[in-house]
């Protein structure tokens, strides 16, 4: 009880700035997609109809998943397709520890970079244009 006294006496004399940012750790990923997304995403609902993790069986197919950091803030996410002028476009799908998405980020480019909703567990890549092309994302 002593510990939450103090730490209430310090946001009561410094201020809320005074408690510290979360710790999170930056990461990075990459994969291939191979072809374009049809709606609803099969690796997106490979995720949803089996066991919620970062690996489902359907991985590449149309979309790659990956985990973040906990308390992840922003993604930059990149795609370079195997044939050198081929039109890209990168959307993603943010989604929490339940496999309910809870954002989505899209620019119609072949670089994303989108601020991350609070509670993402998962980064779902969906290629809506283009095919075999390999992307890589970085966060903080």
């Amino acid at each position: 009880m002593r510990t939450s006294s103090l730490a209430l006496a310090a946001v009561a004399v410094l201020g809320a700035a005074a408690l510290p940012e979360p710790a999170h750790a930056a990461g990075a990923a990459s994969g291939t997609i191979h072809v374009m997304s049809p709606a609803p995403s099969l690796v997106l609902s490979a995720m949803q109809d089996k066991a919620c993790n970062d690996r489902p069986e359907t991985q590449g197919t149309d979309g790659y998943v990956f985990s973040v950091s906990p308390g992840t803030t922003r993604i930059t996410i990149t795609g370079t397709p195997a044939v050198p002028g081929t039109v890209v476009d990168l959307d993603a799908y943010f989604v929490d520890s339940n496999c309910r998405v809870i954002g989505t980020a899209w620019d119609g480019a072949y670089v994303l970079n989108a601020p991350v909703p609070g509670g993402t567990t998962y980064v779902l890549v969906d290629l809506t244009l283009g095919a075999e092309v390999t992307f890589r994302a970085s966060w903080t």
